[in-house]
């Protein structure tokens, strides 16, 4: 299996904590600023970032468990937990979306006649800029260490940044007399919460169980394979995803002729090559076929 630097690794131990401190303080203050300012669409934000402080506690938990290492009861290990902790983040970011839907559509509908005041924007702009320095964070350490609960906090960030922004818009909108365009404005983000959450807790759900591995991941798997002398073809190629890692089976063709130990050497090597230098790859199982013969390697 591929190494991740060492700095990488420390990296994403720290990550969630920058992340942590920094949504719970970007929630408060947009919270606040929202009541101060008037703005329902900034108070509805606030909540929002509040809420990737609580998902950031789960990624947090998950990585901890995930690091445990394999044992009698759990032989694949404990990576599952990373697509468990990804589906309750995103629960929790489906139910917040609906609840502010309700409260900002209950508001657009009894319309208002007063803006809210330029503060609210200040703060929202502020809030798009520290989630995208969070969003960066979280998926260049999520990317190179292959974890998905990391990847779903980077993503949560990525979806508080777009939210702030028709906030804003709204907020400078109502200073021109549109004043339906602030509770418009949590309407909005109300709706890509749910959206996004919706999306990525369905991509968490097929991992736990089991999706395979991208096509374009399964093709540079079978290349790899055919590289190795010896390989005349490959059958099944079986993946799964076990938190930030990768197990594969893959059935490989060999020469009739092929003698039980020359075959089984060249799976070995197969088998080798792969954990050497597919990417995240933890473990490979290879089959070999030759004179209807079937046997394992690994």
């Amino acid at each position: 299996m591929n190494q991740v630097p060492d700095k990488c690794r420390t990296c994403g131990h720290r990550v969630p904590f920058i992340t942590l401190t920094g949504n719970l303080g970007l929630g408060a203050i947009k919270c606040i600023a929202g009541v101060l300012s008037g703005s329902v669409g900034l108070t509805v934000d606030g909540f929002h970032s509040l809420t990737d402080g609580i998902g950031t506690v789960f990624v947090l938990t998950s990585l901890h468990i995930a690091g445990k290492p394999r044992d009698d009861s759990h032989p694949y290990g404990h990576g599952k937990v990373e697509f468990m902790a990804s589906l309750a983040v995103f629960a929790v970011l489906i139910g917040v979306g609906v609840v502010f839907f309700v409260e900002s559509m209950a508001i657009l509908v009894e319309g208002r006649q007063t803006a809210p005041k330029m503060l609210g924007f200040l703060v929202a702009m502020v809030s798009v800029l520290a989630n995208f320095v969070m969003f960066n964070f979280n998926l260049c350490a999520g990317k190179r260490l292959n974890s998905p609960a990391l990847c779903a906090n980077g993503y949560e960030n990525l979806t508080d940044l777009f939210s702030s922004i028709p906030v804003g818009l709204g907020i400078v909108a109502a200073q021109f007399g549109f004043y339906f365009a602030d509770p418009l404005a949590g309407v909005l983000v109300s709706i890509l919460i749910v959206v996004n959450a919706g999306r990525e807790w369905w991509h968490s759900l097929g991992n736990l169980m089991d999706r395979a591995a991208p096509a374009g991941t399964r093709k540079r798997i079978r290349a790899m394979a055919m590289s190795v002398d010896g390989v005349q073809g490959t059958d099944r190629i079986r993946t799964r995803r076990v938190g930030q890692n990768l197990w594969v089976d893959l059935d490989i063709l060999v020469s009739p002729k092929s003698s039980v130990e020359s075959a089984s050497r060249i799976a070995d090597e197969v088998r080798g090559l792969l954990l050497r230098k597919a990417v995240h790859v933890e473990n490979v199982l290879v089959y070999y076929y030759g004179n209807r013969r079937r046997a394992k390697v690994g």
